[in-house]
C-alpha cells in the first residue's frame, strides 16, 4: 500500500508540475506572441542565435523571439556592456534617462522589438514617467542592505524570473494545494495512513477539487494571450530560488542570482554586483521558494541562451539580500 501511495503521489506532483510549465518561459503565462526575426549579417555569418524579448507592461507582458547573426549577437552584448559603464559613470536622472533613451534606440536598430508596441512606449515605461519620475529626489543611502524605490533599474543576471497579472493570479491558486500537499504527505508518514485506504481518498478529495479551480484558471491565462487583459496589478520579479526535500529533511539546495544591478532613485544611486536572493517575500511552487525581490517593474528584458537576463526599466521598488529568508 505504500507503495501504490507513493506513485500515486508522484503521479498527483506531476500533474501539479504540468500546470506550472505555464510559468515558462518562467512565468510569463500572459504574454502576447509575435512574428519570429531572422535577421542576416553583410558578413555572410548566418549562425542563428536566439533571444526572448519580454514588454513588461503594468497589465501585461508582451514577448517575441528574435533571431541574430552571431556578429549581431556580440555587438549586443558589447552594447549591454557599454550600457552598465555609462550607467556606472551616471551622475544624475536625466543623464541616466538619456542613457536609457539611447540604449532604447540600439536596441530597435538590432531588430529586437515587436510591432506591437511603438518606441516611444518602450521608452516610457522603462524610464517610469507614468510614475512620475520627475518627483525623485536623491537622498543618502540608508542602512547596509540593498533596498531602493521609485528608481530605474539596470540588472543582469541568471536565476530571475518576471511575474505578469495572470501568472501572479495561478501562482496564488497553485500555493495551497501544494501546502497542503506538503502537509498531508507528512501526515501520511508520520501516522502511516496506509493502513487507512478510505481516509486517504477522503484527504486527498480536496485536492481533486482544486485542480479543477487551476484548470479554469489555466484556461482564462491562455485566453488573456489573445488579447482578453486582467486587472492592471503590475508584476513581481524573482531573484534566487531554494529546493525543499519532497519528506521532512535537513537538506536544501540553494541557488541565488549571480549578476550586476544598478538603481537611481528614492534612495539615491545604488549598485551591487554578486550573488543575492530577493528579500521582499518568498511562495512556494512544487519543491521551490522563489524570492520575490522586485515589485511594479516595467521596462524590456532580454533573455540569452545562458539563461541570463539583462533587465532595463523603471520599478516601484527593489529589495535583496545575499542569504535567503529559508
Amino acid at each position: 500500500m505504500k507503495k501504490e501511495w507513493l506513485v500515486k503521489s508522484l503521479a498527483l506532483c506531476v500533474v501539479v508540475l504540468f500546470i506550472s510549465i505555464s510559468f515558462q518561459p518562467v512565468f510569463a503565462v500572459d504574454i502576447k506572441p509575435s512574428d519570429e526575426k531572422v535577421i542576416e549579417s553583410k558578413s555572410g555569418n548566418y549562425e542563428k542565435v536566439e533571444y526572448e524579448i519580454q514588454i513588461i507592461k503594468t497589465n501585461k507582458i508582451i514577448e517575441n523571439k528574435v533571431y541574430l547573426t552571431q556578429q549581431q549577437a556580440n555587438d549586443l552584448e558589447n552594447l549591454i556592456e557599454g550600457i552598465r559603464f555609462d550607467l556606472n559613470n551616471s551622475e544624475s536622472i536625466e543623464e541616466t534617462t538619456e542613457i536609457y533613451y539611447n540604449a532604447i534606440n540600439s536596441f530597435n536598430n538590432l531588430g529586437l522589438f515587436t510591432k506591437d508596441i511603438t518606441l516611444e512606449e518602450i521608452k516610457q515605461l522603462v524610464t517610469g514617467e507614468t510614475q512620475k519620475l520627475d518627483s525623485i529626489k536623491f537622498k543618502k543611502e540608508l542602512g547596509d542592505g540593498f533596498e531602493n524605490r521609485l528608481c530605474l533599474v539596470s540588472c543582469n543576471t541568471n536565476m530571475a524570473y518576471t511575474l505578469g497579472p495572470v501568472s501572479i493570479m495561478t501562482v496564488l491558486a497553485c500555493i495551497p494545494p501544494v501546502a497542503y500537499m506538503i502537509l498531508f504527505n507528512s501526515i501520511y508518514f508520520k501516522h502511516n495512513l496506509s493502513e487507512h485506504p478510505i481516509l486517504v481518498k477522503i484527504l486527498m478529495t480536496p485536492m481533486y477539487l482544486y485542480s479543477i479551480i487551476i484548470l479554469a484558471l489555466l484556461i482564462f491565462s491562455y485566453l488573456s494571450i489573445m488579447s482578453i487583459q486582467p486587472i492592471t496589478i503590475g508584476s513581481l520579479t524573482t531573484f534566487g530560488l531554494v529546493i525543499y526535500p519532497a519528506v521532512p529533511s535537513d537538506y536544501f539546495e540553494y541557488y541565488p542570482s549571480n549578476g550586476w544591478i544598478l538603481t537611481f532613485g528614492l534612495n539615491g544611486k545604488k549598485s551591487y554586483n554578486g550573488y543575492f536572493y530577493g528579500d521582499f517575500f518568498y511562495f512556494p511552487l512544487m519543491f521551490f521558494y522563489y524570492y520575490c525581490g522586485m515589485i511594479g517593474f516595467t521596462g524590456i528584458s532580454i533573455r540569452r541562451n545562458n539563461n541570463d537576463v539583462f533587465r532595463l526599466g523603471f520599478a516601484l521598488h527593489i529589495k535583496i539580500n545575499n542569504s535567503p529568508k529559508v
